[in-house]
């Protein structure tokens, strides 16, 4: 039988009954540890944008920043709202762009025809 020492309680295949004190201070010893062994980089966390903020940045209308979620751009849920990681964003519009073919104005003018039947 294989077992280990975590927290002060032998742990091995057979279950371990604790009490709720100690099942606390065994997940307080293993998120310290966690955490003292993390990279700083991964503790420091990124500002999310709100959907006006983001709308700034990429110049553009709340309206637009509404179309490209609904166009699948990511987001994170903050409650009822919506925030946006920059980066993120400005990496999947790059994206679209890359692959969206626009085509040229023809330069003539447009009209609009109402009441035509073809």
């Amino acid at each position: 039988m294989c077992g280990r020492v975590l927290g002060g309680v032998m742990s091995t295949d057979a279950i371990v009954l604790v009490t709720a004190g100690e099942l606390r201070e065994i997940v307080r010893e293993v998120v310290s540890h966690l955490l003292l062994d993390a990279p700083v980089s991964s503790l420091s966390p990124r500002r999310l944008a709100t959907k006006s903020e983001l709308a700034m940045e990429l110049s553009c209308s709340s309206a637009t920043v509404d179309r490209m979620v609904s166009m699948g751009m990511p987001a994170v849920r903050v409650g009822k709202t919506r925030r946006f990681d920059v980066g993120v964003c400005r990496a999947w519009c790059a994206d679209r762009e890359s692959v969206h073919v626009t085509p040229e104005p023809s330069g003539g003018e447009v009209r609009r025809i109402t009441g035509h039947r073809g």
